[in-house]
């Protein structure tokens, strides 16, 4: 029973982290697209390192165990619907 409690917890945790990841990603790219499009250079660099930081964390997330990253997969996903949802509302 404990075991399935404790798998549980990671599930739920990991989940909650991407989906903050997610969020943060998508967001992300959302703004930099827009200093981009301005002409601002830096954004390219700013790419990268956001590229990077999601790497890291999946990276992470796939050392503590296969439902820790399945778990922040499915999270990454629910991050970018609320960010889709986000920009479809404010789209003119």
């Amino acid at each position: 029973m404990s075991g399935s409690v404790e798998a549980l917890g990671v599930a739920t945790v990991f989940a909650l982290a991407g989906g903050f990841a997610g969020w943060l990603h998508f967001r992300g790219l959302r703004l930099l697209v827009e200093r981009l499009l301005a002409g601002d250079p830096a954004a390219v660099v700013l790419h990268v390192a956001r590229f990077a930081g999601l790497g890291l964390f999946l990276y992470f997330c796939a050392r503590a165990g296969s439902l820790a990253l399945l778990s922040a997969a499915a999270g990454l996903m629910a991050g970018r619907a609320i960010e889709a949802r986000r920009a479809r509302r404010e789209a003119p």
